[in-house]
């Protein structure tokens, strides 16, 4: 054989090498993205509990809130706390479908907006909140990176209001 014939055939054996790498790398990024999205899932399972479990144990505020009662200051406290930590939760879901899926992020604003919409007192306290946020960030000029979140539920608020969405005719306690 020729010098170069083995120089062909090494060239060729490389590329190949070269290529079976680059097959394997994508199947590892893919399953570990599997793995992310596994895991992703089985949080949200985890923190749905640890709200549904904060809420069961706050339940009487919690329940005048969705019945749209009037709360004392430790009620409305209590309900504040209870929606930040929901709202962070959604807000989380948002940034982990954005990043790794397997569902739309919208799904998360979409959810959380008409979990709000259901229920006015929880809309009240929210849209408070946001006010304040708005105020802070104009104070300093900066902006939170929940922001895009917030903004796009502000935007599916100001639709649900358009279409005159009734309220469900049995509301859960919790809304996602």
């Amino acid at each position: 054989m020729k010098n170069t014939d083995w120089k062909s055939i090494a060239e060729l054996i490389g590329i190949a090498a070269i290529v079976a790498s680059l097959i394997f790398v994508g199947m590892q990024m893919r399953q570990e993205q599997e793995i992310a999205i596994v895991e992703a899932l089985s949080l949200r399972v985890v923190t749905s509990a640890e709200v549904a479990n904060l809420i069961s144990s706050n339940r009487a505020a919690w329940v005048k809130a969705a019945n749209g009662e009037k709360l004392s200051d430790l009620d409305e406290a209590v309900v504040e706390s209870i929606l930040d930590i929901v709202e962070n939760h959604y807000i989380n879901l948002f940034v982990r479908y954005a990043r790794i899926g397997p569902f739309s992020p919208n799904s998360a604003v979409r959810d959380f907006a008409f979990g709000l919409y259901q229920y006015p007192v929880l809309r009240a306290i929210y849209e408070r909140k946001r006010a304040y946020d708005r105020r802070r960030d104009e104070t300093f000029s900066e902006f939170e990176r929940e922001n895009l979140f917030r903004l796009r539920v502000d935007s599916q608020l100001a639709d649900l209001d358009k279409l005159e969405v009734p309220p469900s005719p049995i509301l859960p306690f919790t809304f996602w």
